[in-house]
Parts: structure tokens; C-alpha cells; sequence
């Protein structure tokens, strides 16, 4: 189902819609994803970019890791979107590298056994940069958006710009999706970190992926445009413990994505 006619999460939908072609190519999770009343940020950009012409294919799902797009199934699925509408489009946006730290899964192993004497968000996650740490999960990241960039930058023009953000610092309140398993709490209780860590520690994390970003922006001027997000929204601008409200996401455009996209030439 389309959205206001500019962005598709379907292929076919847009290949069956005039004109087929788009613009712009999205890849990434929930936050171009989240299927609540509001949207995500892909609804909220794609508004912006309507009065251009432009439309908007999105590939991706809820809960996609970046570093799945650089493997298997959904390295496939990117490929192919690239194949397609590379070679006329105008820019790619990321939305990736939450969901690589995000669940019990991944987050735990990050956390040493008993954090319960910590005293700074840093003592309690493992040390060094070997398997099950937050450096090695950061050189990841980095790994796979790189490997992005540089695949699509064979096909795309030299015009065409990359945007990558990274979220705001989730507060850790134990809420999940409708109801479900939260994604940051549960994996905090079971490693005893002090709850006065709790949010200091979605902050080490976050900004982490945040110097990720800035140092791709760094190496490759006037191509990855990273979009900082930081510091945007309030305890009543999120739904849950990973998704703004519809209003949240409204926010973080209006915000962090203006400016930068008038900047290109794409609203």
C-alpha cells in the first residue's frame, strides 16, 4: 500500500502506478517501517519530496539488522532495487544499526555478567574489541554500510547522495510493541545494571553508532550525508522503547531532515 502516492514498499505497486519510476531509494527497519498511525520517517519524508515529482521505493522490514543488507537474502533484494533504479535515481537513505544492538540477543551478550557495582554505563559493557563487544558491533556496522555504499555507487549517479541517521537516545522504559517484550530493559535487569544506568547506557550506544555515521560523513564529503537526530524528542514523543509516536517521527523530520534534504535539492 502506498502512501500519498510518493512512497511504495512495493516494487510491483510501483511498477504499476504512472509514472513507475522512482526516485529515491529507502533501505532499512522499522523507522521507514512502523506500520502505526503516524507512520515512520519515510511517510513524513515522502510528504516533503510529493511537490518535486519524485517517489519513494522502500525495501526493507521491522527489525532488519544493516548488516543483513550486506549478506544473503536482503543483500539480494538491495542488488536488485539498485539494478533497477540506480542509474536514475537522485539519493539512498539508511535507517539501520538500531536493531544490530536492540533485543535480548544482541544487547545482552554486550553486557558483562553482573553489572550491579557499575557506577558508569562504560563498566558495564565488555571490554576490548573481540567477539560480543560494542566496538566489535560498531566495526560491523560501519562494514556494512560501507559495503552498501560502495555497491551502489557502481551503478548510481555521481550526483546522488547517501543519508544515514541515527536515531535519539530510546528511553528505557520496559515498553515494547502492543504490548510485547520491550527491547533495552529486559537485557539491562538480567546483567543487574543500576537503573540509574539504564538510559546512560542506550546513550553510549547510541552515540557510538552516531561516530559510525560521522565517520563515514568524513571520508566521503559531499556523498553520506549523516542526519543527526540526537537530542529531537521528549518522554511523550515515544510510543515504545525503540518507535517515536506519529507525531515523534513528524518531529525528528522537521527537525533533522529539512535542512539537509533542501541542501540537495530534493524538497
Amino acid at each position: 500500500m502506498a502512501h500519498n502516492d510518493v512512497v511504495y514498499w512495493s516494487m510491483q505497486e510501483l511498477q504499476e502506478s504512472v509514472p513507475s519510476n522512482a526516485q529515491v531509494l529507502a533501505f532499512g527497519d522499522s523507522w521507514f517501517h512502523y506500520p502505526m498511525l503516524g507512520g515512520s520517517l519515510i511517510n513524513n519524508i515522502g510528504d516533503l519530496v510529493k511537490p518535486t515529482g519524485r517517489k519513494i521505493l522502500v525495501t526493507g522490514k521491522n527489525g532488519v539488522e544493516i548488516r543483513k543488507f550486506a549478506e544473503g537474502y536482503w543483500q539480494q533484494r538491495f542488488r536488485s532495487v539498485i539494478r533497477f533504479y540506480g542509474q536514475t535515481c537522485d539519493a539512498i537513505l539508511l535507517s539501520g544499526g538500531g536493531n544490530d544492538f536492540a533485543g535480548f540477543d544482541d544487547l545482552r551478550p554486550l553486557l558483562k555478567g553482573d553489572c550491579s557495582s557499575a557506577t558508569t554505563a562504560e563498566e558495564c559493557f565488555r571490554d576490548g574489541d573481540g567477539e560480543d563487544t560494542i566496538i566489535r558491533l560498531q566495526q560491523q556496522v560501519r562494514a556494512a554500510y560501507a559495503q552498501l555504499i560502495t555497491e551502489a555507487s557502481l551503478t548510481i549517479p555521481g550526483s546522488a547522495k547517501f543519508f544515514a541517521h541515527n536515531y535519539d537516545y530510546a528511553p528505557v522504559t520496559g515498553k515494547g510493541f502492543m504490548g510485547g517484550e520491550a527491547w533495552i530493559r529486559p537485557a539491562l535487569e538480567d546483567a543487574r545494571v543500576p537503573k540509574k544506568l539504564h538510559n546512560a547506557c542506550v546513550k553510549l550506544i547510541i552515540d557510538g553508532h552516531s561516530n559510525t555515521l560521522a565517520q563515514l560523513q568524513s571520508s566521503l564529503p559531499g556523498r553520506f550525508v549523516f542526519i543527526d537526530s540526537r537530542n529531537t524528542l521528549g518522554p511523550k514523543d515515544w510510543a515504545n522503547e525503540l518507535h517515536p509516536t506519529g507525531k515523534g517521527f513528524d518531529k525528528v523530520v522537521k527537525a533533522a531532515w529539512v535542512s539537509p534534504l533542501k541542501l540537495a535539492g530534493l524538497i
